[in-house]
């Protein structure tokens, strides 16, 4: 056999040739393999030097036969201090689509990242590299032919991130740095995306009559948190998102079978070991959205076990108002912005809880506190395309002071001249908690009282003609003084 190879090597030129060609591609493909990924380390921790930073990079695995591409274990300092981290990065495509023009990349894999990005007036500062902000060049355009190419992105997976970031309303200056106006850090547990995202320029996967951009799948968001570094506060606190059935087409068409979130709270209202949160929510159910020329419709809501705290600080000021961002940009610009008008379309809304919904005054003294120990609500038919359309509503509640509320009825929401026709009742609502108002207001304090109530509310047009009949028990409204005291108890019923 080597005979007979030696004997064609000898006797044809051609053969001999293209063994000789066919032997030096493979040695320069085997070299490129071997010497690439400490080419690559090499030239990228010396840029990073020349950026003042000392990095490591354990390892970059290449794969260009299965095509595959891998960081592993990368971090860099500067001045001592830790200015990014990187436990892997891994993408993987595929080759063969390239001939039609398409980057089909299969995953983008990406776990422990760790940085900070600074926002400047002219610099985006990440990792403590310097990227300038400035207008772009004025590129020329090309008169020629262009290639067409699309890009399709099958599934991304990220895990373990914490990214800080700053804005600041001022030129970059190292010496002296001003203090940021947003000042967030955000730690994502876990993000996976698995779907098809596709963006074409021009060409289309499977030449297929498509949109330029378009989305399809689902995405799994868990354990992730934004804080506010300014007020040492979360903004979100996520147990678990899962958005199933997402269909992105265009700019303007979007549309989910469902969202679920188990455990979301918004803006902690303070620091302590229960970290109170304005609005908590255990479990967030909603089926069948979508979202088209400015039209939300949502065929069903559920929410389950909603908490709040609505609370005033002891200045008498909203807690909520310290998450506002004061707004110094221009406003005649804002002035000349129109937005075409947004419509909603919502078939059914339930809440049930049994957590406190409550609110405080720290203003007073003593702080007054009332809280909902209970509530259920049910509404449906909330049309804003329809304003003549009757949205039915039943609220039931339990007050902290076992007082009972219920109340039925019909609005028309979003008519241009109100309407609505209900009934109600109150039953054992305690005034006793209403004492620090009265005594910040009159100087009497609330020793005793309860009050029931027969509610019939009505409006037509923008006019009302409700008739709401009031008992009350056993008060007794005393003067909080030392010497002229005031003592007034009434112990029969108050009507109308």
């Amino acid at each position: 056999m080597f005979k007979t190879i030696k004997k064609q090597y000898n006797n044809h030129p051609v053969f001999k040739r293209s063994s000789l060609i066919f032997a030096c591609i493979i040695f320069l493909l085997l070299l490129i393999r071997v010497s690439l990924s400490p080419a690559i380390i090499y030239g990228t921790i010396s840029w990073l030097k020349k950026q003042g930073i000392e990095a490591e990079i354990n390892d970059i695995k290449i794969d260009l036969f299965n095509g595959s591409i891998a960081l592993i274990n990368a971090s860099g300092q500067k001045n001592n201090e830790p200015v990014f981290k990187i436990d892997n990065i891994k993408v993987q495509w595929k080759w063969s689509p390239l001939t039609d023009n398409i980057i089909d990349i299969s995953a983008i894999k990406i776990s422990g990242i760790s940085t900070t990005i600074q926002h400047y007036t002219d610099a985006l500062v990440v990792s403590s590299i310097n990227i300038p902000l400035g207008k772009p060049a004025n590129e020329k355009k090309d008169k020629g032919s262009k290639t067409n190419w699309a890009v399709l992105l099958q599934k991304i997976i990220l895990a373990d991130f914490n990214i800080c970031y700053s804005r600041y309303n001022s030129p970059y200056n190292k010496t002296k740095p001003d203090s940021p106006q947003l000042d967030y850090c955000m730690q994502l547990g876990k993000l996976a995306w698995d779907g098809p995202v596709q963006y074409s320029m021009g060409a289309t996967p499977n030449n297929k009559q498509s949109p330029d951009f378009s989305v399809s799948g689902k995405l799994l968001i868990t354990d992730s948190r934004i804080h506010n570094q300014k007020i040492n506060s979360n903004l979100i606190d996520l147990k678990s998102l899962l958005l199933s059935g997402i269909d992105i087409s265009g700019s303007d068409k979007l549309s989910l079978n469902t969202i679920s979130i188990q455990q979301l709270e918004l803006l902690q209202t303070d620091k302590s070991p229960n970290k109170n949160y304005t609005p908590g929510i255990n479990k967030l159910d909603i089926e069948n959205t979508r979202l088209s020329d400015n039209h939300l419709f949502i065929h069903h809501i559920n929410i389950n076990g909603l908490s709040a705290s609505l609370a005033k600080n002891k200045s008498g000021h909203w807690e909520y108002e310290k998450w506002l961002i004061k707004n110094n940009g221009n406003k005649k610009l804002a002035e000349k912005q129109t937005h075409k008008a947004f419509s909603i379309t919502l078939n059914s809304l339930t809440i049930n809880t049994d957590k406190p919904v409550a609110f405080i005054d720290n203003s007073t003294d003593p702080v007054m506190k009332i809280a909902l120990s209970e509530l259920s609500i049910k509404a449906d038919n909330i049309d804003s395309t329809k304003p003549d359309s009757q949205s039915h509503l039943m609220l039931s509640a339990t007050t902290s002071q076992h007082a009972n509320i219920t109340i039925e009825g019909s609005a028309q929401a979003f008519s241009e001249k109100l309407s609505f026709d209900g009934k109600g009742k109150i039953r054992g609502l305690d005034l006793r908690p209403l004492t620090p108002v009265t005594r910040k207001t009159i100087g009497h304090i609330i020793k005793s009282g309860q009050l029931d109530a027969d509610l019939k509310l009505q409006a037509r047009h923008n006019i009302l003609d409700s008739d709401i009949k009031l008992s009350l028990y056993y008060f007794n409204l005393q003067g909080g003084c030392k010497k002229f005291c005031v003592t007034v108890s009434v112990k029969y019923n108050l009507l109308n």
